[in-house]
């Protein structure tokens, strides 16, 4: 792997193999578009502790109140 700091495996990239080469050739499977809302969790209500991180807990019951907002009001076409 090249990687961008000094801590590179490698100096040079000397060969470079395409995703659609992987893909066609049963490397890798094709992608699949999944018809899906996006959900986007809003975290303005957090208050940061003093390092300037969010505490787990808090995190954690904000993600569930807005997860149990979001499934009481999205219903799925299937």
């Amino acid at each position: 792997m090249v990687r961008g700091d000094e801590k590179a495996l490698f100096r040079d990239c000397i060969y470079e193999l395409p995703l659609r080469y992987m893909i066609k050739h049963g490397y890798l499977t094709p992608p699949e578009r999944l018809d899906m809302p996006v959900v986007q969790y809003d975290f303005s209500r957090l208050q940061a502790n003093s390092n300037g991180l969010f505490s787990e807990a808090d995190l954690n019951r904000e993600l569930k109140q807005q997860q149990a907002h979001y499934a009481a009001h999205y219903q799925p076409d299937y």
